[in-house]
């Protein structure tokens, strides 16, 4: 599986980062396909260049983006944003209701 993630530069203390496609299981800063862009976290706002139509070639070819790498192509407008997933449901299960039917019975009497 093709991966789209950041792969480690710069020296001691003073890291940079490529965006990069790669295999899922080689190393981190191992062999890589393609060289999307770089992200410097460092400078005040952090520097974010990204190859746009490359980007969403490899998208389209299955290339699947790490969760940071997911949220620099958010910030790029190359990705939506995924909508959040609710823990819980608006109302309770059937047994939590039959539970407050029954509960609310009891009070009444």
């Amino acid at each position: 599986m093709l991966k789209i993630r950041l792969s480690r530069t710069g020296r001691k203390n003073a890291a940079s980062y490529r965006l990069v496609v790669a295999n899922q299981r080689d190393k981190r800063n191992g062999e890589s396909l393609a060289i999307l862009g770089f992200y410097d976290p460092k400078t005040k706002p952090a520097t974010i260049v990204v190859n746009k139509d490359e980007t969403k070639e490899w998208l389209k070819k299955g290339a699947q983006p790490t969760d940071t790498a997911r949220a620099i192509l958010v910030k790029q407008a190359i990705m939506p944003k995924l909508r959040k997933l609710k823990k819980y449901n608006l109302k309770p299960g059937k047994k939590a209701q039959d539970r407050a039917a029954k509960k609310s019975e009891t009070a009444s009497k």
